[in-house]
């Protein structure tokens, strides 16, 4: 989970820095992780936590997303 934080707050820094290869690889390796997450988990509680991993990583892209639309970036 730490690792899934490290590449999305990575991910809103490289987007500061108007970096935006970094961003989509950064995002990338914390989707490629939670999904990575969730076929290896084998409970309902590891399924659940690797579920809300790929939701936060969708909502960080998302959110990229409409603030680079916004600003025109």
């Amino acid at each position: 989970s730490r690792c899934i934080r490290w590449f999305t707050s990575g991910a809103v820094l490289a987007w500061v820095r108007q970096d935006r290869d970094s961003v989509a690889a950064m995002l990338n390796r914390a989707d490629r992780l939670s999904r990575a997450l969730l076929e290896g988990s084998h409970s309902l509680i590891g399924h659940m936590l690797a579920a809300r991993f790929a939701r936060d990583t969708l909502a960080t892209a998302a959110a990229l997303g409409v603030r680079g639309t916004m600003t025109g970036s």
